[in-house]
């Protein structure tokens, strides 16, 4: 990859992490909040991008496999922010179709 493309990697992925946060607060307003009406009902997209970080970090854990296979070509930087935009995607429109049928 070249600058340029890393530039945009970088930029793309900024915005797909407020976007993975969005979907993180849409989702608790929708299913956790009504749960526990006495603490917190909403939590904004800042609070949701903490949270998706922090599940990130719980998930990966120490895996060195995953560090071992780690693939800095563009194809596979592509492939990394497509199915990062998907999963969002998808979560929120199951999370949308769910909240509007209960």
């Amino acid at each position: 990859m070249n600058t340029a493309e890393k530039i945009l990697a970088f930029l793309i992925t900024i915005l797909l992490t407020v976007y993975a946060g969005y979907t993180v607060s849409m989702l608790w307003g929708w299913f956790i909040g009504p749960l526990f009406p006495l603490v917190i009902q909403k939590i904004s997209i800042m609070q949701g991008i903490g949270l998706n970080l922090t599940y990130l970090f719980l998930a990966s854990g120490s895996n060195t496999d995953t560090i071992k296979q780690f693939d800095n070509s563009l194809e596979a930087t592509k492939e990394k922010i497509v199915v990062s935009f998907v999963t969002s995607s998808v979560c929120l429109f199951f999370g949308i179709i769910y909240f509007l049928l209960v």
